[in-house]
């Protein structure tokens, strides 16, 4: 607050120069409780395309929160204490939750939780008011839990499909779509997930977000908003989609990858922002001058004398018109905004808040006791964060290009005759551009009468694979079965596979059986917290799992990597009848085998490029 005000003198401040050493001590101790969850976030984020910005909000909450500090202090009650204690035992507990779980996502929810409760240990309920906008971001950088960003992807990589391909159709545009493969007469595109507007939605949001709370936007101007801004996210996406099959096919192919691809989502970056605030001046201006109800310059809108107090209680000095003299109409109009302010701030008191009368808080002014208590209870948290962490400098995660490679498949990998199918042809295939399929498959193509099957080696995965979302994403509709027992007298019958039964609407009929494994041929398999939260006794045994092999008591964290699929998959006009499945898995258990036991996992240190 500035020092001209005329209602300074009557706000209490909380001075963080005043705070004790030993607890700014406390801070640092926690810090490092927190480090070892924040590496493991901010490498998540930056290896996750549409969560890379993600940091860059936490940067600019932190920004925000030291730009509204003063008005924060200005408003500052004692916060209580039988409300602050228990949500610190609460944010202990998930901070050690995070840290045994080795959960990224619980850790970056307490931190958030964390930063509530220190403002309200400074600032008390009415500081806390001040900043709530600010706090509020945090809700844009936690990722979605439990794999829902890649079901969030898959369906907007389809809605982005469909409504480029009616936009292609409006323009006389010859093609067709299978799922999200947009093929035409001279090529076909596919909608990764860099195109599905995931990334523009996630960023978009944050922008139109982070623009309302500095310009001190009223909730329902900033909440219509952030529901508009994801209209034409979705509407500007498929522009995109459409714009790019039409570029490639007419003028270059530069446009479908690469400088030429971002250049085009940069444009449409821009479009869907101006498209959002053309949008909101529009309705501002039919909601001010039509239904004369206030939109705009919420920061600088003149507040009758009557409800000034009224509105500070209510907003907590979100308002600078309301600590601006020279908005005001003169000094005797600020002290008796003064004298406003002072019965708010008593009505903010009243709910349960004293009186700012060290001008410390709560935290501010901690009893040596409870310092040393905090510590005694953070210091194993600390230790066991930092063992963990150094165990496993990586974080769970590993770049595609540091893993060793495994020898490459060839065609003796497999022989002649196999079980009574015939191969007819061997083909590597390497992939420059990664999306839904691997870098490398190593493909065999067998007949038995009048059916065709493909054996492949996909290859590399940094974990287990579900082909299921890589089907459905290029137009079949599939009844997965995961994770079934393979049959006791197979080889490698401690190997589970799942298969896909699958169908398209003009009558087609597909099969796929697959298994995924590492470099010593042990197993991968994890369909994540979804899956296990529908079985009691899978969620307690991953639990169990992952927290052994965290600490050093069971497997490796990372399994050796890297992960190869091995996949069946067949396809006929028709459906498949009983007879052809059986014989179809006969030739995947024996072409498991022989793939297993072939060169490429004979010496499971190699390090030949694939």
């Amino acid at each position: 607050m500035s020092e001209t005000s005329p209602i300074a003198e009557l706000l209490p401040q909380s001075d963080l120069r005043r705070v004790s050493p030993a607890v700014w001590a406390l801070s640092v101790l926690a810090l490092l409780a927190f480090a070892p969850l924040w590496w493991s976030y901010f490498t998540w984020t930056w290896r996750d395309g549409h969560y890379q910005y993600f940091p860059l909000l936490i940067g600019m909450i932190g920004v925000l929160v030291k730009m509204r500090w003063e008005a924060a202090s200005a408003a500052a009650t004692k916060p209580r204490s039988a409300l602050v204690w228990p949500c610190v035992g609460i944010v202990i507990v998930l901070l050690l939750t995070a840290h045994v779980l080795n959960s990224v996502w619980i850790g970056i929810v307490v931190t958030a939780l964390t930063s509530v409760l220190l403002v309200y240990g400074f600032l008390g309920s009415g500081g806390l008011w001040v900043m709530t906008p600010v706090l509020l971001l945090w809700l844009l950088a936690i990722p979605l839990p439990m794999d829902y960003d890649q079901t969030l992807i898959f369906k907007m990589q389809f809605f982005a499909s469909q409504l480029a391909s009616l936009l292609l159709d409006g323009a006389g545009i010859r093609h067709i779509r299978e799922g999200v493969v947009l093929i035409t007469e001279k090529s076909q595109y596919m909608t990764e997930e860099a195109c599905s507007g995931v990334r523009s939605l996630f960023s978009s949001l944050a922008v139109v977000a982070v623009y309302s709370v500095v310009s001190q936007h009223r909730a329902v101007r900033t909440i219509f908003n952030l529901v508009q801004v994801v209209f034409w996210v979705l509407i500007g996406n498929a522009i995109r989609v459409a714009a790019c099959v039409v570029l490639a096919d007419n003028v270059s192919p530069w446009y479908a990858s690469g400088a030429g691809h971002e250049m085009l989502s940069m444009v449409v970056f821009a479009f869907i922002l101006g498209m959002a605030a053309s949008t909101d001046q529009l309705v501002g201006s039919f909601f001010q001058k039509q239904l004369s109800v206030g939109w705009f310059d919420e920061g600088t809108l003149e507040i009758p004398q009557d409800h000034a107090g009224e509105m500070v209680a209510r907003k907590g000095l979100r308002l600078p018109s309301i600590l601006r003299g020279d908005k005001m109409g003169g000094d005797e109009m600020a002290e008796k905004r003064g004298g406003l302010l002072g019965r708010s701030r008593h009505s903010t008191s009243a709910m349960g808040d004293d009186s700012m009368d060290d001008g410390r808080g709560l935290l501010g002014g901690l009893s040596s006791k409870a310092v040393i208590a905090i510590v005694a209870i953070l210091l194993p948290i600390v230790g066991l964060g930092w063992f963990a962490a150094m165990r496993n400098p990586n974080q769970g995660m590993i770049s595609l290009d540091k893993m060793p490679r495994l020898p490459a498949g060839t065609e003796d990998f497999l022989p002649a005759d196999l079980m009574g199918w015939k191969r007819i042809s061997f083909q590597p295939i390497h992939r420059e551009d990664v999306g839904l399929q691997a870098a490398d498959s190593y493909t065999w193509v067998f007949s038995k009468g009048d059916v065709r099957a493909i054996v492949s080696l996909d290859c590399p995965w940094t974990e287990w694979h579900n082909l299921n979302m890589c089907y459905t994403g290029i137009g079949w509709d599939t009844s997965p079965n995961y994770f079934v027992d393979s049959p006791p007298d197979s080889a490698f019958p401690h190997l589970s596979f799942s298969e896909l039964s699958m169908s398209k609407s003009d009558g087609s009929g597909g099969y796929v059986m697959f298994t995924v494994v590492d470099r010593n041929r042990v197993e991968m398999r994890n369909l994540g917290w979804q899956h296990s939260l529908k079985d009691p006794a899978e969620l307690v045994r991953s639990l169990v799992s992952s927290t052994s092999k965290r600490f050093g008591l069971g497997e490796p964290v990372l399994p050796n990597l890297p992960g190869t699929t091995i996949q069946l998959y067949s396809e006929r006009s028709g459906a498949f009848n009983s007879e052809q499945i059986a014989s179809l898995k006969e030739l995947f258990f024996a072409a498991r085998k022989d793939l297993l036991q072939s060169p490429r996992w004979a010496s499971p240190e190699a390090s030949v490029a694939e």
